[in-house]
This record gives structure tokens, sequence and C-alpha cells, in this order.
């Protein structure tokens, strides 16, 4: 069985990852949206909280589904729509192979 972190998984493909592979692994599922009751809310914006929750929970994966849905936000928002997709990979490997 392995851990896997999904950040980002409360919408669509969120929710299809959990069903396929939340039976057979140990799933820690956050978002800032929680919609079902297998999610936490945690965005990516608070870079320390999501870097120790994912320290905390020492995953074999880490997978990134998160990214921002509202087109009007984003158009709008510009930064905010682009500040979220690369902090997650400064997190360090919590790997054997690192």
């Amino acid at each position: 069985m392995n851990r896997v972190y999904v950040a980002g998984c409360g919408g669509m493909l969120g929710q299809a990852f959990h069903g396929e592979f939340g039976s057979d692994n140990d799933l820690r599922c956050t978002d800032i949206d929680v919609n079902d009751d297998w999610l936490e809310n945690l965005g990516l914006r608070d870079l320390d909280a999501f870097t120790e929750d994912v320290l905390a929970f020492a995953p074999d994966h880490l997978c990134h589904l998160s990214a921002p849905t509202d087109l009007e936000h984003c158009e709008t928002h510009p930064d905010g729509a682009m500040q979220p997709t690369g902090w997650p990979w400064r997190i360090p490997s919590t790997s054997p192979m690192s």
C-alpha cells in the first residue's frame, strides 16, 4: 500500500483519482473546496502549512491536481492564477532516492 498525497483533489479529476486509487492506497486528499468527507481543507497558497502537512504525512508519491478554474477570476487576477503552480515542487524530498 502506497501513501499518496493528492493536492487539489476536490474537482472532477480528484474525485476520479480518489475513486480509482482510494481503496488500495493510503490517500491524503486536500483542497480549498471541501466538498466530500474524505477531503481536508488545505490550499497551496499557504506554502508553510502545505509543506508541513506533506512532510508530516510522509507520502511515497505527491500528486498536484490543483489549478484555478474560475476563468473570469483568473483573467482579472493573473498573479493569483499563476501563483500556486510551482510551489509544491519546492518541498524537500522524503524519498530514499534523494
